[in-house]
């Protein structure tokens, strides 16, 4: 593999975005993001991570505040130490993707009185998508791409927001 093949990777990632999204209704308003995403020198992938994540969530009206655990000093591993970051938090509840199955201890979580709840993507409603497929399978992008301001609806449920 060349040594410039990972430093290639984010145009052609765009490119393909671009070319593949690009006659989507709501494309033009969303390019700031999409070379936010492709288009920077972060080379921290916890600083593209938490960059990418806040703008995601204000385009969302998500209102939860955002934090670095690297401030918490915490210990342990895996189930133990993200219960150590949620207790610090002062949390009652995790909401986790449906992978969190194959490796949070659910016993841990009862143990340490947090609610677990998993967020299953298949509920989703389907939304209009200019290519004509109906796809669950894509990315947030595309969900912004199609439905623009009311792209949170489509993840939350129409009049609500995250819980």
């Amino acid at each position: 593999m060349p040594a410039d093949f990972f430093e290639m990777m984010p145009s052609v990632k765009y490119d393909l975005v671009f070319r593949q999204s690009r006659k989507a209704p709501y494309f033009g308003d969303y390019i700031d993001l999409l070379d936010f995403l492709y288009s920077n020198r972060i080379a921290n992938l916890s600083e593209y991570n938490q960059r990418a994540i806040s703008h995601l969530t204000t385009l969302l009206g998500i209102e939860t505040p955002l934090d670095d655990s690297c401030r918490y000093g915490l210990k342990g591993r895996k189930t133990e130490r993200l219960i150590r970051l949620l207790r610090q938090v002062g949390a009652e509840e995790y909401l986790s993707g449906p992978a969190g199955r194959e490796y949070l201890d659910e016993a841990e979580f009862r143990k340490a009185g947090i609610s677990l709840r998993y967020f299953e993507y298949p509920n989703y409603p389907a939304y209009p998508q200019h290519y004509g497929v109906r796809c669950h399978e894509v990315s947030i992008l595309d969900l912004l791409f199609q439905v623009g301001p009311r792209a949170a609806e489509y993840i939350w449920g129409a009049g609500e927001g995250p819980s």
